[in-house]
C-alpha cells in the first residue's frame, strides 16, 4: 500500500511542478511548440487525424455546440471552405448527382416492368390531355392543378386534375377514394 500511496504523491508533485515550470516559461514552450508544429506538419496532421478518429462522438457535440453559439460564423466557414475547395465540391456533387441519376434510371425500369398498366395508362394520358390553364384542384379548389391523377388505370383518358399537396396526400392514403369528394 505504501507504494502505491509514494506513487500517488509523486504524480501530484510532477503535476504541480509542471504547472509551475510552464507559469515561468510559459514564452519559450509556446516559442518551441510553434517551431515544431511549423516542421512537422504531416506529423500534425496524423496525430489530428488519429485524435479526431478516437474522438468522433466528443468532436461531434463540441462542433454543434459551436455552431449553435456562432451561426454567423459557422456559415462564413462553410462558405469560405466551399469556395476556396469549389473544384472538389464541383466533382463531388457531380458523382452524386450520376449515383443519384443511376439508381433513379433503375428505380423507373423496375417501376415499370411491375406496374405496366399504371404506366400505360400514365404515358396515354400525359400525350392526350392538356391540363387547362387556370384549373384548379377539384379536391381542394384553391391551388392551381398541375397534376393529373388516375383512381381507375383501366380507364386511362379519366383523370383528375389536382395540386401537389393534394396529389402527395392522395398517393400517401391507403384509402384514396374515400378522400375525393
Amino acid at each position: 500500500m505504501e507504494i502505491n500511496v509514494d506513487k500517488e504523491i509523486i504524480k501530484m508533485k510532477n503535476k504541480e511542478y509542471k504547472k509551475e515550470y510552464y507559469k515561468k516559461n510559459k514564452e519559450k514552450i509556446n516559442k518551441k511548440n510553434k517551431e515544431w508544429r511549423l516542421a512537422n506538419k504531416e506529423k500534425r496532421k496524423e496525430y489530428g487525424k488519429l485524435y479526431y478518429q478516437n474522438h468522433k462522438e466528443e468532436q461531434y457535440k463540441r462542433s454543434k455546440e459551436w455552431k449553435k453559439k456562432n451561426p454567423n460564423k459557422s456559415k462564413e466557414y462553410f462558405l469560405n471552405y466551399y469556395y476556396s475547395h469549389i473544384e472538389e465540391q464541383k466533382l463531388k456533387n457531380k458523382k452524386e448527382r450520376k449515383q443519384y441519376s443511376d439508381k433513379f434510371i433503375e428505380y423507373q425500369k423496375n417501376y415499370a416492368n411491375n406496374n405496366p398498366e399504371k404506366v400505360k395508362s400514365q404515358r396515354i394520358a400525359y400525350k392526350q390531355i392538356k391540363i387547362p390553364k387556370n384549373q384548379l384542384c377539384e379536391i381542394c379548389k384553391k391551388e392551381k392543378a398541375i397534376n393529373r391523377h388516375h383512381f381507375d388505370y383501366s380507364k386511362p383518358l379519366e383523370v383528375n386534375f389536382l395540386c401537389i399537396s393534394c396529389h402527395k396526400k392522395i398517393h400517401r392514403s391507403s384509402k384514396s377514394k374515400l378522400l375525393y369528394p
